[in-house]
């Protein structure tokens, strides 16, 4: 009876070993074949007209965009927690509708394509990807176009006040129109408040290009007139 015992052990451990193993060789054939395809695209964006790197990127316009939009962005884990990261997989997916699921499919999706893209791609390839596929408003697509129709300037040459009203339009371009100035009940122009939010943040996050309340107002109400 104990050496039946015994040889039923070893089978059962045998068959739990050969299923963990199965599962891990399709996990990463997964891991590879998907990550491939990701990467692939990523690329071909980095193709396209008008794309900027990130040393064009001025430091303010990076470090504005990060704290607007994920100020935890470069302290995460590679586990799908980067809004950054999630916005450059949610372009991937739209492209592709075969994708698209149910709601727990599509977070599923977006969880599992994140760490694929995290643990392919640095952090700053993440953000210059990012602020090159952003939506600015009036169907602007791009940093180096926002620079250019809100201020016609190129991306490099952006002032601190610039740089800091741009990375907050990227939240909401619609409701941050830059050129409808949009106003609240309390006739407060949206899109001036998130930049001075974004400044006073800044601060709160250790940068030190924050700028002053009254620095962007007379700034930015004499320039968008």
């Amino acid at each position: 009876m104990i050496h039946v015992n015994s040889k039923f052990h070893k089978i059962l451990v045998a068959c739990v070993v050969g299923s963990f193993l199965c599962v891990a060789i399709v996990a990463l054939w997964l891991y590879v074949s998907v990550r491939a395809n990701l990467l692939g695209y990523l690329h071909t964006l980095r193709d396209k007209e008008g794309y900027v790197s990130l040393q064009q990127i001025p430091q303010v316009l990076k470090n504005a965009t990060v704290v607007a939009e994920d100020p935890g962005f470069y302290k995460r884990l590679p586990f799908g927690g980067s809004l950054i990261t999630q916005q450059l997989v949610k372009l991937y997916i739209e492209k592709d509708k075969k994708y698209l699921g149910n709601n727990l499919e599509y977070n599923l999706q977006i969880l599992f394509l994140s760490f694929c893209l995290d643990t392919s791609v640095f952090r700053d390839m993440q953000l210059e990807l990012h602020l090159n596929k952003s939506w600015y408003g009036l169907g602007i697509q791009g940093v180096s176009q926002a620079a250019k129709i809100y201020f016609n300037k190129s991306t490099e040459h952006l002032n601190p006040t610039e740089s800091i009203v741009l990375a907050g339009l990227t939240r909401s371009p619609a409701l941050y129109d830059l050129r409808q100035g949009e106003v609240d009940s309390e006739l407060n122009i949206l899109w001036l408040q998130r930049a001075k939010d974004i400044s006073r943040h800044m601060k709160e996050y250790g940068f030190e290009d924050q700028l002053d309340d009254m620095e962007i107002t007379v700034y930015l109400l004499s320039h968008t007139q």
